[in-house]
């Protein structure tokens, strides 16, 4: 893994336009996490695959030391007890293994597949706890990606209590977001996940990588419904929220990238989430990225921020009107949005060519590079 020298930047409060560098520190990889609750980012540094969790001024809590290369999941309570735990996932002989450490110290160790060929170039993409048994104790909803590796590739439920797995569900496509919300209020969190076509070859369960989709699951594993949103090779990037405040969970989803020479525009969509129908869509703006959904102009409704290939920032409100937009120098990627000079605004990190980090504010105005 290559070396990266992390700065921590910061917005001087009196000076808006000024970022000062507060912080430096070699580490092959950072992960910022709120490990108590108490609204303060920690920050998770990886070096040599050991992983040292300290404040934000690099005072130690303490250092994880995995067996080897582990990929970091999340930072979750599933024990009940007080203090989170922290979830990573490893790849070994054949076996992928889920690990589970507390207060630094290794937890418990899950195979949770076994007599995979050493070649599988797949992963745990993300891992959620909720109890969906309803007995007490948290589950842990896996998401299982490949690349070129066909399979396995969707869904897997583990019991971390009893050590055992309650279902998976296994797709042709690869799995890339994962949402838990209790869409149609049974007071049971449904599972609602957004996949990549990786279009090379795969088709399990009605479900095959030239497309990618978005699909909904009950606590069982059964297939509440789906729907397609893209072909070969792009993403549906998604937010669940009540978007528009009526009351009702909705779905964003932006159809991301595509083939080299796709020439029409990506898609815009709000699906209701109890059935997945379209409530509104657009076809706008060449290649979509990524997207970040938040009251970025204090109006008290929510607003759609899109990256582009083409280098144009677009906000959009829930009706999907461009409300602004604003051309940057090669594609543009939001990374977040959040109030990092304290002044009750948002503002939005986004990167552009040559490892660029802009920080811009409500009106998609340059305020720190």
């Amino acid at each position: 893994m290559s070396e990266l020298i992390i700065f921590v930047l910061m917005l001087g409060i009196n000076d808006p336009f000024h970022i000062k560098c507060d912080l430096e520190f070699e580490a092959d990889g950072i992960i910022a996490l709120d490990f108590d609750d108490d609204q303060c980012c920690d920050l998770l540094r990886i070096r040599d695959n050991h992983y040292y969790l300290t404040d934000q001024k690099l005072i130690s809590r303490f250092q994880l030391n995995p067996r080897g290369p582990r990929s970091y999941l999340a930072c979750t309570d599933i024990d009940g007890i007080a203090g989170k735990e922290m979830l990573f996932a490893a790849f070994e002989s054949g076996i992928l293994f889920l690990e589970v450490f507390s207060s630094g110290k290794e937890f418990s160790r899950h195979e949770l597949l076994h007599d995979l060929p050493e070649a599988w170039d797949g992963m745990l993409s993300a891992c959620k706890a909720s109890d969906l048994n309803d007995d007490g104790n948290q589950d842990l909803i896996c998401l299982v990606g490949s690349n070129f590796s066909l399979q396995p590739r969707g869904i897997l439920v583990y019991d971390h209590a009893r050590n055992r797995e309650l279902w998976h569900f296994w797709m042709g496509v690869s799995p890339r977001d994962l949402h838990l919300l209790d869409i149609d209020r049974d007071g049971k969190e449904e599972i609602i996940i957004s996949t990549t076509a990786v279009a090379n070859g795969s088709s399990v369960n009605g479900f095959d990588d030239r497309n990618s989709y978005v699909i909904c699951f009950d606590t069982r594993g059964a297939v509440k419904w789906s729907r397609i949103i893209g072909n070969t090779f792009t993403d549906a990037v998604t937010w669940v929220g009540d978007i528009d405040d009526d009351g009702n969970i909705e779905i964003v989803v932006v159809e991301a990238e595509g083939r080299a020479d796709r020439v029409e525009p990506n898609r815009i969509c709000i699906l209701n989430a109890a059935d997945g129908s379209v409530k509104r869509y657009i076809v706008s703006g060449g290649k979509h990225m990524d997207l970040v959904v938040c009251d970025l102009d204090r109006n008290d409704t929510r607003e759609i921020i899109v990256g582009n290939i083409d280098g144009f920032v677009r906000v959009y409100d829930f009706d999907l009107y461009c409300m602004n937009e604003r051309l940057f120098d090669g594609r543009i990627d939001i990374k977040s949005a959040v109030d990092i000079d304290g002044d009750g605004y948002l503002e939005l990190l986004v990167t552009i060519n040559n490892n660029r980090l802009l920080v811009l504010n409500e009106r998609l105005e340059t305020v720190g590079e």
